[in-house]
């Protein structure tokens, strides 16, 4: 399977990889995590 091809759930696999990072901002957003505590996470690799 190539990446343009969409998997068996009809999304392409580069897909859930950013909703996965995206989910665990909001993740952390919710918990109280200040939004620029959250871009320097994202920024230094560790949501990655």
């Amino acid at each position: 399977m190539t990446l343009a091809e969409p998997s068996q759930s009809g999304r392409v696999p580069s897909c859930k990889a950013k909703e996965d990072i995206m989910l665990r901002g909001a993740l952390l957003w919710l918990i109280g995590i200040p939004i620029p505590v959250i871009i320097i996470l994202w920024l230094l690799g560790y949501l990655h």
